[in-house]
């Protein structure tokens, strides 16, 4: 029996190229609350979003607080973690 992969539904590549497009004052639009919502969404605990980062626990948690400023690499990362475009976080 083929092993089935499991396909984002939203192409990463997609996420890229969408981050690409977000100008700086856009970026400091960004909204760390949406994290949150978007990870409670999908009932993603906070470990489990810091594992996928590669981030300590309380560095995550300082990200989806606003205590520390974002990075556009870090929104690539739960965007695609999230299955979600880097704007929806604006």
């Amino acid at each position: 029996m083929p092993l089935e992969s499991k396909q984002p539904k939203i192409n990463e590549l997609k996420i890229i190229r969408h981050a690409a497009l977000l100008s700086a004052n856009e970026m400091k639009a960004f909204k760390p609350h949406k994290i949150n919502s978007f990870r409670t969404e999908k009932k993603y605990s906070q470990a489990f979003m810091a594992y996928k980062l590669g981030l300590s626990l309380g560095s995550y948690q300082k990200l989806e607080s606003g205590e520390t400023k974002i990075s556009l690499f870090q929104l690539i990362q739960i965007a695609i973690a999230l299955e979600k475009l880097p704007q929806d976080f604006l």
